[in-house]
Formats: C-alpha cells, sequence, structure tokens
C-alpha cells in the first residue's frame, strides 16, 4: 500500500503550529513543525510570517503587517506575491494547520 501525505494549502487565516510560534518566540530559529521534523527559517520574512499567522488574521491583515518588515523598498504587487509563496512554503515544509 503506498499511502501520501497531503499537506494544506493556506486558507484565508493562516494558522502556524503554536510549537514554531513560542520556538521562534524564544529565539529558536530551527523549529519542529507539524510532520515532527525540524526545518531552519533562514530568511526574516519567514521567520516574521510564523508569529503573525496564529489564524486570527487574514491575508490582507498579513500583508500589513509583513509590508511593515520589508518596509517600502519592494512594490506591493511583488510583496503580496512574496506572501502567497511564502504561505505557500510554510505549508510544504509543514509548519501551517490544515
Amino acid at each position: 500500500m503506498n499511502l501520501r501525505l497531503s499537506l494544506p494549502n493556506p486558507d484565508d487565516h493562516p494558522r502556524t503550529s503554536e510549537l514554531a510560534r513560542a520556538q521562534l518566540a524564544n529565539g529558536v530559529t530551527t523549529v519542529t513543525t507539524l510532520l515532527h521534523t525540524n526545518v531552519r527559517l533562514e530568511d526574516r520574512l519567514g521567520r516574521s510570517l510564523v508569529p503573525l499567522a496564529d489564524g486570527s488574521r487574514d491575508r490582507e491583515d498579513l500583508f500589513r503587517e509583513i509590508s511593515m518588515v520589508a518596509g517600502e523598498t519592494m512594490p506591493a504587487d511583488e510583496l503580496r506575491q512574496i506572501l502567497d509563496a511564502s504561505l505557500q512554503r510554510l505549508a510544504e515544509l509543514g509548519l501551517l494547520w490544515a
């Protein structure tokens, strides 16, 4: 029998694992995933996005928050694409709840 793991797609209110958020809050950059593996979050945007994606914010809220992290150096359309790609990557890494 061949079992296949299906990873979630980011929904309208993405929610990362509580453990990963707690680990980042304690200064750890290698976090435990929902797949029981560890992953190092090296990019600043990814590390900023994990605690923000707690299920209370929709994508527009996340965009506003991430805009403050990115500053005014990046066009809004490009930042939206990066946000979507980052959320998808967090899902692939096993850091987002379905």
